[in-house]
């Protein structure tokens, strides 16, 4: 079986989170102190939040997932253009009418 991490910086949500599924593992982590590696890591809206650290986020990320790592959002504008994903999945339109795509890198 797979071990599963939930994280977010809001404790707020881990709290609810906890509650809401409590045999699994959650924690309240920021995505640029991420302590750990995973074998995947997927990320949902992470990204568009660090305003100022969007590229040192994307690094962490890609430091700590070690077989895969799954972007989603719309994010076309602000992901480093020197590391492309392997893999590119269109969702459609986000809510401002931008592309809301998967993004998958491999190791």
């Amino acid at each position: 079986g797979a071990n599963i991490t939930g994280a977010d910086a809001s404790r707020n949500a881990i709290q609810q989170a906890r509650a809401n599924y409590p045999d699994l593992r959650f924690e309240v982590w920021n995505v640029l102190e991420i302590p750990e590696d995973f074998d995947i890591i997927i990320a949902n809206c992470v990204l568009r939040h660090l305003v100022d650290d969007i590229h040192k986020g994307f690094r962490v990320l890609r430091k700590r997932a070690l077989k895969a790592l799954c972007i989603l959002g719309a994010l076309d504008d602000l992901l480093p253009e020197d590391d492309p994903p392997d893999v590119i999945h269109d969702f459609g339109l986000d809510s401002l009418g931008r592309p809301h795509r998967a993004r998958i890198w491999k190791r």
